[in-house]
């Protein structure tokens, strides 16, 4: 089971999603993550580093679904 959770800034989605990994025990994927895993390829704060940043969970959420237009 994949859930996604997708909301504004600051809206909850972390502690929402920290509960539902406690609740389930199923493993959490958060953006910090994403941003982790891009400045190990970019090193930097590059625009190309934010546009995998920004592509990452769209991404992940295709494969998911087994949709893709890329």
């Amino acid at each position: 089971m994949h859930i996604f959770i997708i909301g504004a800034p600051a809206s909850g989605k972390m502690t929402i999603g920290q509960e539902l990994s406690r609740l389930t025990d199923a493993t959490l994927f958060y953006n910090h993550q994403a941003i982790d895993f891009a400045l190990e390829i970019y090193q930097d704060y590059t625009e190309e580093m934010w546009d995998l940043f920004v592509e990452l969970p769209f991404l992940s959420l295709e494969q998911v679904l087994g949709i893709s237009d890329r």
